[in-house]
């Protein structure tokens, strides 16, 4: 339940509410180059990436110090390089294509 509350609250707040305050709404490059690259060198490594460790360590039932001990051990691997060539990609569509009004939960 939480990483749901997690994925649908604050993920929505962020991309919907926060990223058009700082960056704008455009659609063209310089936009969405800054949009891909907060997302993915600042939200997701410092907020998003340790948030679902400590979630998985709630489920699994171990401390937040393994949960993020855990997290920076993947970092150091692999796991960043990982999610930026998966993701990366996939939020250039998102902030560049898809229609601003799609994301966003009926009024």
């Amino acid at each position: 339940m939480a990483a749901l509350l997690w994925q649908g609250v604050c993920q929505l707040f962020f991309f919907n509410e926060v990223f058009p305050a700082l960056f704008g709404t455009g659609t063209d490059l310089p936009t969405v180059a800054a949009k891909v690259l907060t997302d993915q060198f600042l939200l997701t490594p410092l907020v998003c990436l340790p948030v679902a460790y400590i979630f998985k360590a709630v489920a699994f039932r171990y401390g937040v110090d393994e949960a993020l001990r855990r997290y920076v051990a993947d970092a150091k691997r692999d796991l960043l390089l990982k999610y930026w060539l998966i993701w990366g990609p996939v939020q250039c569509l998102t902030f560049g294509v898809v229609p601003p009004q799609w994301p966003r939960p009926v009024e």
